[in-house]
């Protein structure tokens, strides 16, 4: 554990096997580290109470993950409802995989084994 004390805040960084796991206290904001000084004075740091105890985690927003399309290798013998089921959790969304790759039905799926296909992973239910 590492502990940084600044102007009687304590900020503590938990290590675990040479990965940090938290940060924890009281220390500067990561996301505004300064604060402007009042009547000329030089800026200060911005304290606030800190605990994170998922350093990776990033939340969801509109931003992020970015939607994208995703490929999927065709294999012999899948269906449109298959991969559907796979990518989306529901059989039913076939269409738009056939949509995205300009198929009509499984009849036209028929490509060679390998061969990559695009899949439309961008779509969230509302």
């Amino acid at each position: 554990m590492l502990q940084k004390t600044q102007q009687d805040n304590v900020q503590q960084q938990l290590f675990v096997n040479g990965k940090l796991e938290a940060v924890y206290g009281r220390g500067t904001d990561p996301d505004n580290q300064t604060k402007p000084g009042d009547n000329g004075k030089a800026a200060s740091p911005n304290y606030i109470t800190l605990s994170n105890f998922d350093p990776a985690y990033r939340p969801v927003t509109n931003n992020y993950p970015s939607a994208g399309v995703g490929q999927y290798a065709v294999q012999a013998g899948d269906t449109l409802q298959g991969i559907a089921q796979n990518a989306y959790g529901d059989s039913g969304l076939w269409y738009l995989i056939a949509q995205a790759n300009g198929l009509a039905s499984d009849a036209e799926l028929r490509v060679a084994v390998g061969e990559r296909m695009n899949k439309l992973l961008d779509y969230a239910p509302k």
